[in-house]
C-alpha cells in the first residue's frame, strides 16, 4: 500500500509540472493565445465601470440631499424666522418667492423685503425705530403697500398700462432736486438703504400704481368732464365746491413759495394769473387739480384750487383687507 501511494504522488507532481509548461505559440493557436489576454484584461476593466457608474449615482444623492436641505433652509430662514438681513433680501432676488398672493397675482418677497427694510432704515437714520409694537405696525403697513402695488401691475397688464424709462427718468431727475447721481446715491443709501437701481423700482411702481389708479376711475373721470364743464360756463371755484359738496375738496387764497415741491405749486407757476386750469394729474397721483392763480411774483404764487379725488382704486384695495381677500405666506405679528 506504501508503494502504491508512493507512485500516486510521484504522478501527481508529473502533471503538476506538466501543466506549469507554457503552451507553445504558432500559427494555430495564436488565436487563442489571443483571446486569453484579452480575457485576463476584461476581469479589471468591469469593477472599473462599476465603480464609476456607482460614483455617479452617489453624486446625484448628494446633489439632491444638499438641495433639499438648502430648501428647507431657505423655508425656515424667510417664512418661519422671517428673517430681513441682507442675505435673506439677495435669496429673494435671486428666486421669485412669494410672500402674499392677490386675486391670482403673487407678491414677491423680494417686493416686501426691499420696501419694509427702507422703512426700517428711514427710522433708525433718525432714532426712531422704536420697539416690537412699532416694528409690527411697519411690518403691516410695507405688506399692505406690496399688495396694493401688486395689484396695481396686474390690472395694468390687464389694460396694457405701461411705464417707460424715461416716465422713471424724469421722476428721478424730480427727486433728485440738482443732486449729482453719486450724491443722490449716497443720500438715498444713507437714509432709505437703498440703491439708485431700487429707487427707480420704487419709482416705476409708484407711476403704475398712480395711472392704474386714473384709468379706472370713471367716477373721478365723469366728475371731472362735469366741473370742466362749469368752469367754461363762468362759475367760480368755490360755488362748484358748494355744488358737489363732499365729492370735491375745495382749498382757496394759498400763497406759497416757488421752490415748494407739493407737485400743486408746479402746476400752478405754469398757469396765467387770473385764469384756471384745465384738470391737471400732480406727481403724487391722488387726484384731478383744477387751479386758479390769483398772483404770482418772483418769489411766491397765490392760488386756489378743487381736488377731485380717486376713490375706486383705494376702494378696490381696502376691500381687500376688510373681506381677507389677500393670502399672506408670513405671519405679520
Amino acid at each position: 500500500m506504501k508503494g502504491i501511494i508512493m507512485i500516486k504522488r510521484a504522478l501527481k507532481r508529473k502533471s503538476e509540472k506538466a501543466k506549469k509548461v507554457p503552451t507553445r505559440i504558432t500559427n494555430d493557436t495564436v488565436a487563442e493565445h489571443r483571446e486569453k489576454i484579452l480575457a485576463g484584461g476584461r476581469k479589471h476593466k468591469y469593477p472599473i465601470q462599476y465603480t464609476r457608474h456607482r460614483l455617479v449615482w452617489n453624486a446625484i444623492f448628494i446633489g439632491l440631499g444638499t438641495a433639499i436641505l438648502m430648501t428647507v433652509f431657505v423655508w425656515v430662514q424667510l417664512y418661519v424666522w422671517r428673517d430681513t438681513g441682507d442675505v435673506a433680501y439677495r435669496i429673494t432676488r435671486t428666486l421669485p418667492l412669494p410672500v402674499a398672493s392677490i386675486e391670482g397675482a403673487t407678491v414677491r418677497y423680494s417686493d416686501y423685503l426691499r420696501y419694509y427694510r427702507s422703512t426700517l432704515a428711514s427710522l433708525e437714520s433718525v432714532n426712531r425705530l422704536g420697539g416690537d409694537d412699532k416694528v409690527k405696525f411697519q411690518r403691516q403697513q410695507s405688506m399692505d403697500l406690496v399688495v396694493k402695488i401688486t395689484y396695481a401691475k396686474k390690472l395694468a397688464q390687464e389694460k396694457g398700462i405701461t411705464v417707460s424709462d424715461s416716465e422713471i427718468d424724469t421722476a428721478l431727475q424730480r427727486h433728485k432736486r440738482g443732486l449729482s447721481d453719486a450724491s443722490y446715491d449716497a443720500a438715498v443709501r444713507k437714509t432709505l438703504g437703498l440703491s439708485l437701481a431700487e429707487m427707480k423700482e420704487n419709482l416705476r411702481d409708484s407711476l403704475i400704481t398712480s395711472k392704474v389708479s386714473f384709468a379706472i376711475d370713471d367716477k373721478a373721470t365723469n366728475l371731472v368732464s362735469t366741473i370742466d364743464g362749469a368752469i367754461k360756463s363762468g362759475k367760480s371755484l368755490a360755488d362748484i365746491a358748494t355744488e358737489h359738496g363732499q365729492s370735491v375738496q375745495y382749498v382757496a387764497d394759498i400763497s406759497v413759495g416757488k421752490d415748494n415741491a407739493d407737485g400743486i405749486t408746479e402746476q400752478a407757476l405754469k398757469i396765467e394769473p387770473g385764469t384756471t386750469s384745465e384738470a391737471k394729474q400732480t406727481v403724487s397721483g391722488d387726484g384731478y387739480y383744477f387751479i386758479r392763480v390769483d398772483e404770482r411774483t418772483d418769489s411766491s404764487v397765490k392760488y386756489s384750487y378743487i381736488h377731485v379725488p380717486l376713490t375706486v382704486f383705494k376702494a378696490k384695495v381696502d376691500s381687500f383687507k376688510s373681506e381677507k381677500k389677500a393670502t399672506y405666506y408670513i405671519s405679520l405679528d
